[in-house]
């Protein structure tokens, strides 16, 4: 009867609604119930736990955001036990993001490579806040002919792999039909490269990549106005993304310079 008086009195979330494969959900152990959760993915999410109770004494009070390991199953969030069991309840809601939003550190200046193979000269069409599809955005457009090889601008582990869209267009509603992969930098920072080609990706999520490993051909799908290769880095926060400054090395490597709109920029090293 007593649990029956709980999901009367309230409704719990268990999914979560977001595109990460994370999942809440609760149990009755002994005389408390316990939230746990499941992290899917190939990194670690950060899970914020908003609690409303009435007569529940609850383990986790002074903490609501949790830092969850990738690949993690049955990690229990909290503890909520009745003190009252004439009258008891609890809800809950969440949040996931992918990374750990509390983060503050990141490598500053590090010397990123071009996203493509040696030899092979590129221009950038559109750079930091451009006027097509960067508003409030820094991330790197280079204009590339579909098929051509992409390479990772740094080392990591790829944490999402999309690759099924063929669509294009050049308004911001195609923009969620951009086949994209995610991977994640040792110092918790994550690069998106964008637009690329269908069922062209040669890594797949969980897979460990060097710096300058293939991922990828490059495309035009999604939010473009001709043939292109997006390259964003960013660290997760609440609100939104907070993009980095990228560096890359250019000619021969032994500089590093910001990109620039309109420039052509060409890789003589490895």
């Amino acid at each position: 009867m007593r649990l029956a008086i709980i999901i009367l009195f309230f409704s719990i979330p268990i999914f979560s609604q977001t595109d990460l494969e994370v999942k809440f959900y609760y149990g009755k152990v002994n005389d408390s119930f316990e939230i746990f959760v499941d992290n899917n993915e190939y990194c670690e999410v950060t899970a914020v736990l908003q609690l409303s109770h009435e007569n529940v004494m609850v383990s986790s009070k002074n903490q609501n955001t949790f830092l969850i390991p990738a690949r993690t199953k049955n990690l229990k969030l909290s503890s909520l036990t009745a003190i009252d069991y004439g009258k008891y309840g609890f809800e809950f809601t969440h949040k996931e993001y992918r990374g750990d939003i509390t983060k503050s550190s990141y490598s500053n200046h590090y010397p990123y490579s071009l996203p493509f193979l040696k030899g092979q000269v590129y221009k950038v069409i559109q750079a930091y806040n451009g006027s097509f599809s960067h508003q409030n955005m820094k991330a790197i457009d280079f204009e590339m002919p579909i098929g051509t090889t992409v390479t990772a601008i740094r080392s990591g582990t790829v944490v999402k792999v999309e690759d099924h869209f063929e669509t294009q267009g050049e308004t911001e509603d195609f923009a969620k039909f951009s086949n994209h992969i995610i991977v994640m930098h040792s110092d918790g920072t994550f690069a998106t490269y964008g637009h690329l080609q269908q069922n062209s990706s040669k890594v797949k999520a969980g897979d460990v990549v060097n710096r300058d490993a293939i991922l990828a051909l490059s495309g035009n799908t999604g939010w473009t106005k001709v043939p292109t290769l997006h390259v964003e880095v960013y660290r997760p926060k609440p609100s939104e993304k907070q993009y980095i400054e990228t560096e890359f090395k250019v000619g021969f490597g032994q500089s590093t310079i910001f990109l620039k709109e309109n420039q052509i920029y060409k890789r003589d090293y490895r």
